[in-house]
This record gives structure tokens, C-alpha cells and sequence, in this order.
């Protein structure tokens, strides 16, 4: 399990699971980069999606949609996922990880792109 995922992972674990926010978040994790369907632009219709309203932060933070790439192995991995409200270069630091791309949105469906 990659740093970053664990970062997701626990940013997952300190949360409540209550309905307070309705953003829907595309939600997947790039397993194998070339044939992976996180990779490519998502939609609603066919893709796996998480509504971050099921989630409130500890902290009282809101949830967010993200999508972040990064390198490892030189291939490209994605992963898109309800985020605590956060920039990208926070996320950066926290994880450990250089991000070649990323995305942070607060409303439906954004990090599809």
C-alpha cells in the first residue's frame, strides 16, 4: 500500500460517518495504469462514486473531491476520492509524494476530468 493511499486511508478513519455535505466524488485508485479505468475521464452513469455527504471531518472541516496523479515505478497512477478540505500542496507534504497533477473541487462529479 502506497503512502498516498494511506493518507486517504486515514483521513477516512478519522472521520464520523454522518450526512452533512451532498458533494459526489468520483472514487477509484489506478491498480494497473494501462489498462486501469481511474485514468480516464469518468462518468457518473458508469463510474464509482462516493457521496462525501456520508462523511463529517473530526476536525469540522469540509469534504472536497480531488483528483491527484502522481509517478510510481515510472507509471502514471491516479487516484479520486472525498478529500478533507485541502490544497494541493499540503496534501504534497503530508504524503510524501510529488504530484504531477492535481485537482481539488467541491462540487459534484468534478474530479472526473
Amino acid at each position: 500500500m502506497g503512502p498516498l493511499r494511506c493518507v486517504l486511508i486515514l483521513v477516512m478513519a478519522t472521520s464520523v460517518f454522518l450526512a452533512v455535505n451532498a458533494t459526489k466524488c468520483f472514487d477509484c485508485v489506478t491498480k494497473e495504469p494501462r489498462r486501469d479505468k481511474c485514468v480516464q475521464p469518468q462518468d457518473p452513469k458508469t463510474s464509482d462514486y462516493f457521496d462525501c455527504g456520508q462523511l463529517t471531518p473530526v476536525s469540522g472541516d469540509k469534504y472536497v473531491c480531488g483528483r491527484l496523479e502522481y509517478q510510481r515505478d515510472g507509471r502514471t497512477m491516479v487516484t479520486r476520492a472525498c478529500l478533507i478540505e485541502i490544497t494541493c500542496e499540503a496534501l504534497e507534504k503530508i504524503s510524501r509524494i510529488k504530484l504531477t497533477n492535481c485537482t481539488i473541487c467541491d462540487t459534484d462529479f468534478c474530479n472526473g476530468a
